[in-house]
């Protein structure tokens, strides 16, 4: 055999290896997106972005909309921007404010930096018929595949060579109207890209993150601040 055969079959097997999917257990993708939120918990003081890109269709190879979060952690304390709104976190409220509707909505806390939601392991960990994993030079990504019908076709997640999780690319298992409500919309089978980027160490108390920028307490009861006077505030914990 000659070098150029050997090497040509030594290039292809390498490629193969890199890109052959093996079935994981549900409970090694639940492990490595809990060591990636651990990483985050880690860091007392940071800031995070990411992006979030819409494909009409799956096959499309631009977005049909691109947005941006910032968030930033300070201990117990958390601020995040997105299309114009802020929020703002202590371990006590979680207080939105939306500039355009000038709304204020108080809530009970909720974990900032669970970028998936609250929901994603009952979507993927009780639904998802197979779970796959690949290796290769970037890092690691696992696969979680949907029975035909089911709301999405593939989820998967890219994981870096530290751990950290860097992208989550969701496809549509079904076509949806592409206008919602128009019986004459036509329908599309879309994506949705999310790109997590990596957090930037930040001082203690280098970003003011506190809910009194937008709420205080006047008479006993919560108020909007100085700079938002004349806005609605709408009070949504369970127990003020």
């Amino acid at each position: 055999m000659s070098y150029r055969c050997l090497l040509a079959l030594l290039l292809l097997a390498t490629s193969a290896t890199a890109q052959e999917w093996r079935t994981v257990d549900r409970a090694e993708l639940a492990t490595s997106l809990d060591a990636s939120a651990a990483k985050f918990k880690a860091y007392p003081a940071f800031e995070f972005r990411s992006t979030i890109m819409a494909y009409t269709n799956s096959t499309d190879r631009e977005p049909a909309e691109r947005t941006s979060t910032v968030v930033w952690k300070m201990g117990d304390g958390a601020k995040a921007e997105h299309l114009g709104v802020i929020s703002y976190q202590n371990s006590e409220l979680n207080v939105t404010v939306d500039p355009e509707e000038q709304v204020i909505m108080v809530a009970e806390p909720v974990d900032f930096f669970a970028p998936l939601g609250t929901n994603y392991r009952d979507i993927v960990f009780e639904a998802a018929i197979s779970i796959g994993k690949v290796t290769d030079a970037t890092g690691v990504r696992y696969r979680a595949r949907f029975a035909a019908g089911a709301d999405f076709e593939i989820i998967e997640f890219a994981f870096d060579k530290e751990g950290w999780l860097r992208r989550v690319e969701a496809h549509w298992g079904r076509p949806v109207a592409l206008i919602a409500d128009n019986p004459l919309s036509a329908h599309v089978t879309p994506k949705v890209v999310l790109e997590l980027g990596l957090p930037k160490r930040l001082a203690p108390g280098a970003v003011n993150v506190s809910p009194a920028q937008a709420v205080v307490v006047h008479n006993g009861t919560l108020q909007p601040a100085a700079a938002y006077q004349g806005y609605t505030l709408i009070d949504n914990r369970l127990h003020p």
